[in-house]
Order: C-alpha cells, then structure tokens, then sequence
C-alpha cells in the first residue's frame, strides 16, 4: 500500500512545523532546536528498504539543553508490506549525551516508534533503548534492545517480543567537502524467528554548509533476503539530500 494523499498531507503539514519552529530558535535562551528535512531514494534501516525500493520524504525536529539532554520526534514515509499496512513511521526520542575524556563521547536514547495507520492484525509499534560510544564524528558504536517488537517474515508473524541490535559506523573525510562512509552491523532476531542477519553499508558524502548528499551501497546477509525477501533485503543503492537547521 503507497503513501496516499492524506499520510503525505501529514507529514508534509509536519515538515512546514518543523519550519516554523526554527524561527522559536532565538528565544530558546536555555537550549537549542534544529532538526533536517530530507528526501531519500530508499528508505533503508539497519539493512532494510522500509519503502520497498521507493523514494521517502523525511523530517525531524529536536531541542537539546546545555548539559546534554535533549528530546525530539523524527517522522517519514514507509511502506512495509505488499498489502495494507504502515505508510507512516513516527519516532519520539529522549536521552542525553555527555564526555567522557578526549574526544570520546557517550549517549543514552530513548525511541518510541509509532506507526499510526497500520493494522489491527499486526502493530508494529515497539520501544528501543539506544547506548552508543563515540568518537568525535567519525565512529559510533552503538546497542540497541527492544522489549516488545513485532514483525512479520516469510517465517510467519511473532509479536511483543525482544531484539537485539550491535551496530558500527563510520565517516572518514577524504578531501574537502567528500567524506567515505560506512557500517556494519548484526541485528538479533533469534526471539522472533529463530535467527539474525548481518547487514553493511559503503558510501560517500558531499557536505556544503547545511546541505549534505550521500550515495550508499547497502547489502545484508542471506539470512535477511530468506527472512523478508528480495523487495526488502539483499543489495541496494540509495542517495539520500537532507537540509539541517
């Protein structure tokens, strides 16, 4: 089922929100707000088109205080099944992230994502908390766990039940504004079917002030192609234009 007329209305009256509150940005003396707009040719998330190979307009707006805390809602198109089912993702997310010596830093989040038009036979709606290790702006790693996560796969429909993700990223500038990127990750689904998949990404990325551009190369291992087919998993490219504010 595609984004129809009214899901894009949504996201598109959310956008123009997000607009509107960067003017709110001077007035914020205790923080600050900032978020990006985005358009995407394939949405992929830890391996996987939530699109099904089609583009994706994304926004996100969040707030963060002085002393690390911050807090924020992330929103975009998907479309996850072949049938009836999600074509909006909504992500509220809170943490905070401090230093911890050098150029190290850590980070605690909180995610609740929302899919607000799927269907009563299967919610996708699941919570993940989120700890990463950093360094500068050039590698992260990062844990994530969920408690009551639902999916459906070639191997059936499990609900409510606890994931695990270890995921490693990467950004090496090249020569002015150019920067290779990359990851890896595992992402363990051994609650819900019984197994897991690799996944793995290779790029490049243009930055020119608040713009920024990638091109990447994402694949994933057999285990995920078995689990929810070729239109989602396997290789793929996709190039992705953000505007941050």
């Amino acid at each position: 089922m595609r984004p129809g007329r009214r899901n894009l209305g949504y996201l598109w009256r959310f956008a123009l929100g997000i607009v509107a509150a960067v003017g709110m940005q001077g007035a914020r003396a205790a923080g600050s707000v900032g978020g990006h707009l985005d358009a995407t040719t394939d949405y992929v998330f830890r391996g996987l088109s939530q699109t099904r190979g089609d583009p994706a307009a994304q926004a996100d707006l969040h707030y963060q205080t002085p002393t690390g805390w911050f807090a924020g809602a992330w929103v975009s198109t998907v479309d996850l099944n072949r049938g009836p089912g999600a074509t909006i993702e909504l992500n509220a997310y809170a943490g905070r992230a401090w230093p911890i010596g050098g150029p190290w830093n850590a980070k605690v989040t909180a995610v609740q994502y929302v899919y607000p038009n799927d269907t009563a036979y299967l919610r996708y709606d699941y919570f993940e908390l989120v700890g990463s290790l950093s360094y500068e702006d050039r590698l992260a790693f990062t844990v994530s766990w969920s408690p009551n996560t639902s999916r459906y796969s070639s191997y059936g429909i499990s609900r409510d039940q606890r994931t695990l993700t270890c995921e490693m990223v990467g950004q090496w500038p090249l020569r002015g504004p150019v920067s290779a990127t990359g990851s890896v990750g595992y992402y363990d689904l051994s609650q819900l079917f019984g197994t897991g998949y690799f996944y793995g990404s290779a790029g490049l990325a243009w930055t020119f002030e608040r713009f920024r551009i990638d091109l990447a190369y994402f694949a994933t291992s057999h285990e995920a192609t078995a689990l929810f087919g070729p239109g989602v998993a396997g290789d793929r490219w996709s190039l992705t234009a953000a505007w941050s504010f």
